[in-house]
């Protein structure tokens, strides 16, 4: 079994149109539409939204302009809003309920409009939804449109502003404009920006060595038995937060790219494993084990999933025998130390 990023690796403008295509011929349909591309792909297509202003434009543009629907005037759009919330019962008209009625999506909508709320308010509707009072106000400047000094600039305001040469994602959400991601995608890092612009980052995540990131990331994705999520990294078992992660590696894609490379490189055979005294179980090679024996407990048969309480342990059948696979077997907290150092 291989580790397989959900997501992916680079958000360049090739990438992402490499991506449509991809879906375009996974789904085989006449018309591509946003709500089939989230299902599959492995970027949202929100951001396609924003990075080429409109799904059409961007279907165009990965030569697929014959799987593109027909223009949605404001007009349109609205009236679609008015179809549906005629035919879905209730007091509120949700997001998620449009999509499943509509022939547009809710995320083309809002983008035109501005909010979901704005849209319905627009369409007459405003009783219909039940979220934060709608903000109408001009659209804000898009960051893509700033050249990269310009974002050298504005990193180096918002320092001047809080008064640090140490600056954080908390402080760009505060004071600017300009997000991490933005940073990211200008400069290939977040550290890259930083430097670009005469300024540090936060020291916090920089006492953990790479095998405990990737031996926390392992202990995650075996609990979740899934590729886990930025913010699940924040939780139990987690003991590494997710931004330790984005610190140690740039960004949370970086990190999940180096455990991918680490996890999947071939293993080679240690003295420990060549029959020398009991050592370190590597990461790799308790995947392997865990992977063997079906993440659980070879004794009683409990596993993480759905039991969170379960930890699971490799365990060496004879303490006293080397660090190889046939010497190796799962068992859970419990169990191993029920065992303690006997042999088996």
């Amino acid at each position: 079994m291989r580790f397989e990023l959900d997501r992916l690796v680079g958000y360049t403008d090739t990438a992402i149109l490499d991506e449509i295509r991809r879906v375009a011929d996974l789904v085989d349909e006449a018309v591509l539409t946003m709500r089939r591309f989230d299902t599959h792909a492995k970027v949202r297509s929100s951001t396609v939204l924003r990075r080429s202003g409109g799904w059409e434009t961007a279907l165009v543009a990965a030569g697929l302009s014959r799987q593109c629907r027909r223009k949605w005037t404001n007009e349109a759009m609205l009236a679609e809003v008015r179809r549906v919330a005629a035919t879905v019962q209730g007091r509120w008209l949700s997001m998620g309920e449009f999509d499943r009625h509509a022939q547009v999506s809710s995320v083309a909508v809002q983008s035109r409009f501005g909010g979901w709320g704005c849209a319905l308010t627009a369409a007459g509707l405003g009783y219909r939804y039940n979220g934060p009072a709608p903000t109408f106000r001009p659209r804000e400047i898009r960051v893509s449109q700033l050249s990269s000094e310009e974002i050298i600039r504005e990193l180096q305001r918002v320092a001047r502003e809080v008064g640090t040469d140490t600056l954080t994602t908390k402080h760009l959400r505060k004071h600017s404009v300009v997000s991490y991601s933005d940073v990211v995608r200008r400069f290939g890092s977040w550290e890259s920006g930083l430097r670009q612009a005469g300024l540090h980052r936060s020291k916090i995540g920089r006492r953990y060595s790479k095998e405990a990131y990737f031996d926390n990331l392992l202990r995650v994705w075996t609990h979740l038995g899934r590729q886990p999520r930025y913010g699940e990294m924040n939780h139990p078992p987690s003991a590494i937060r997710a931004a330790a992660y984005v610190k140690r590696f740039g960004r949370w894609t970086s990190a999940l790219v180096a455990f991918q490379e680490r996890m999947n490189e071939p293993q080679p055979v240690a003295d420990s494993e060549a029959g020398a005294p009991k050592g370190k179980i590597r990461p790799g090679l308790r995947w392997r084990i865990l992977n063997r024996d079906g993440f659980r407990c070879v004794k009683c048969g409990r596993k993480p999933a759905p039991d969170q309480l379960t930890e699971l342990h490799v365990d060496h059948k004879d303490p006293k025998g080397p660090t190889q696979p046939d010497n190796l077997r799962i068992l859970c907290a419990s169990c191993n130390i029920g065992k303690g150092d006997q042999a088996e």
